[in-house]
């Protein structure tokens, strides 16, 4: 049998669903499984409705934070990615109520690994793009700011490689990592390294609610 994994039934539990121990059958993407839970289906749709606070019908990644910080308020905003990285399974960039429950019930899976797009993410907050700020002070925080690649030269790289609306997206961010590497007349991969082994901020932007 699949059970609700126990970190899903304490988020569960913070959003005063109403309790009632009952059996469902749960519909993945490629079979039905018994599963044994104090839920309903019905309490976790409407533990998504409340979720959904702009009424779209999927769950945003800062819809979802509030409630994986409800769980455990010491996850790091890298964590947090990781963890929404593991519900959006289709990486379409939100969350439908299949994919949630999916998630909440389905086996253990390995432990997700880290990628240096969610040390980007971790520091780009919300809008998912870095602004001068926020660009500087990743390469600070992982290292890459030193005696050969000052924090000024930093802003120079971010003015090269920025959007047109001033902001640095992830594939603008890898090439800022390659102008980064040459400076530092090192491969690129070390550059990927040090980002990717970089833990992040504790907490980009509070907590609304």
């Amino acid at each position: 049998p699949f059970w609700l994994k126990p970190f899903w039934l304490k988020l569960l539990l913070a959003l005063d669903l109403p309790f009632r121990r009952v059996a469902v059958r749960v519909h993945v993407h490629t079979a039905a499984m018994s599963t044994k839970s104090p839920y309903s289906m019905e309490d976790i749709k409407l533990g998504f409705q409340r979720l959904d606070k702009n009424i779209d019908g999927f769950l945003s990644f800062t819809e979802l934070r509030d409630l994986l910080l409800r769980g455990n308020p010491d996850f790091t905003e890298k964590q947090l990615r990781l963890l929404w990285r593991g519900v959006d399974q289709d990486k379409n960039g939100k969350v439908e109520f299949d994919e949630f429950v999916d998630y909440i019930y389905g086996k253990v899976g390995k432990k997700r690994k880290e990628i240096w797009q969610d040390t980007f993410y971790a520091y780009s907050g919300s809008d998912e793009h870095l602004s001068e700020e926020e660009f500087t002070t990743l390469c600070m925080d992982s290292g890459l700011c030193d005696d050969t690649f000052t924090k000024d030269e930093a802003k120079e790289v971010f003015t090269k490689v920025k959007g047109k609306d001033g902001y640095v997206d992830p594939s603008e961010f890898s090439k800022a990592m390659t102008r980064i590497a040459k400076r530092k007349s090192m491969n690129k991969a070390k550059v990927k390294s040090a980002v990717l082994k970089c833990a992040g901020p504790q907490r980009h932007w509070s907590v609304e609610g």
